[in-house]
């Protein structure tokens, strides 16, 4: 669980990092 939870983390990361650049 914990490395799943590690995991959807990372995939929140990389999308909220993505729509950062957009906006940039």
């Amino acid at each position: 669980a914990d490395i799943l939870t590690k995991g959807v983390q990372v995939e929140v990361f990389r999308k909220l990092r993505a729509r950062m650049n957009i906006d940039a």
